[in-house]
């Protein structure tokens, strides 16, 4: 029995929403949860590109999360939170805009199910996970902005 729990590996996701839709993805790639802030503009960046902001004198791109995962623009509101991550390519903090943080979840690797992509699918989704009725779609934060050309 104590091999079994040795094997099992827990792991801390931060969960938030997206269009309605839950997402989770590593506590350890988040680096912080911030409010909305003031957001400059940056003329022809990718459409999912919001802008950028001064974080304690780095300039942070944002992007908003849901036109980058779904392609449907988010509207900010008081609930809305940009989750701060390093881009793991270029080694640059990034802000994602998300409908709302809600809670971290500790999840064994084992009760990840896999995703079925099709040809050409997004390589940042890892898989699901299921808790009573919700599912979370876990991302992969190495490859969340591995093709974004940000």
């Amino acid at each position: 029995m104590e091999s079994n729990r040795s094997s099992t590996k827990l792991t801390k996701y931060v969960t938030f929403k997206v269009l309605g839709e839950y997402y989770c993805i590593k506590i350890t790639s988040v680096k912080e949860v911030l409010e909305v802030p003031q957001v400059t503009e940056v003329p022809n960046s990718n459409a999912f590109v919001i802008g950028v902001i001064n974080l304690r004198g780095i300039i942070l791109t944002l992007i908003d999360g849901s036109n980058y995962i779904t392609s449907k623009p988010a509207k900010i509101n008081e609930n809305s939170r940009i989750l701060v991550f390093e881009d793991e390519s270029s080694g640059f903090p990034v802000g994602i805009l998300v409908e709302s943080v809600s809670e971290v979840l500790i999840i064994s690797e084992s009760d990840i199910s896999p995703f079925l992509k099709k040809s050409g699918g997004q390589n940042y989704v890892r898989g699901l996970f299921h808790r009573d009725k919700d599912v979370y779609v876990v991302l992969n934060e190495a490859k969340l902005f591995e093709n974004s050309n940000i």
